[in-house]
């Protein structure tokens, strides 16, 4: 699972923790989100567009 994807499934989660009034289930899920976000680097591997050497794929040299 990439982080992009743990991001979006900790944001669901969030939401229906919310709806079900579950605020301890909030404030560890938000904590979560925090460290997973501060985790994430500028420059994604896997991201095409990076700009740090990375190849675009519309290049065709």
């Amino acid at each position: 699972m990439s982080i992009r994807e743990r991001i979006e499934d900790i944001e669901l989660r969030l939401t229906a923790a919310y709806q079900e009034g579950d605020y301890q289930q909030v404030r560890m899920l938000e904590h979560q989100l925090r460290e997973i976000r501060g985790q994430r680097s500028i420059v994604d591997d896997k991201e095409p567009y990076t700009p740090e050497g990375r190849f675009y794929p519309d290049d065709r040299e």
